[in-house]
């Protein structure tokens, strides 16, 4: 009777472990999908903006009215909503425009910013567009 009860005891102690690594694992891929979902539309933005005419590539017309990421997130309105594992997850976006008119040049960084677990996360991406000739 003690060696059934010692096995059970072995086999609990490693459900256990197992259940605990398996929790740990399903919040890592939440975790690395949210930051997945984060670069690809990062990218996205970035290749929308690189089809923009020069002319329209301004802070007024990408920013909606926000001054930071977290401002995005906070007032919702540069807001996109992606869906992981059918949970909707926000991501606030907020373009900074820096022109050179000389080379007529602008070089638009994109953050695309997130809460996760009461905490702030943040990504950037740059890229620059050419006045046409």
């Amino acid at each position: 009777m003690v060696e059934v009860l010692l096995a059970v005891a072995i086999g609990l102690v490693v459900f256990l472990g197992l259940l605990a690594s398996a929790v740990f694992v399903k919040k890592f891929e939440m975790v690395k999908m949210i930051q997945y979902q984060a670069v690809r539309l990062l990218h996205q933005k970035l290749e929308q903006v690189r089809e923009m005419d020069y002319d329209n590539v301004t802070e007024a017309n990408l920013d909606n009215g926000t001054t930071s990421c977290k401002d995005a997130l906070l007032t919702g309105k540069n807001v996109v909503v992606r869906y992981i594992w059918s949970r909707p997850q926000e991501y606030g976006l907020y373009y900074d425009i820096n022109e050179n008119t000389a080379l007529e040049l602008k070089e638009v960084n994109l953050t695309v910013c997130w809460f996760y677990k009461g905490r702030y996360h943040s990504i950037s991406g740059t890229t620059i567009i050419r006045k046409e000739l």
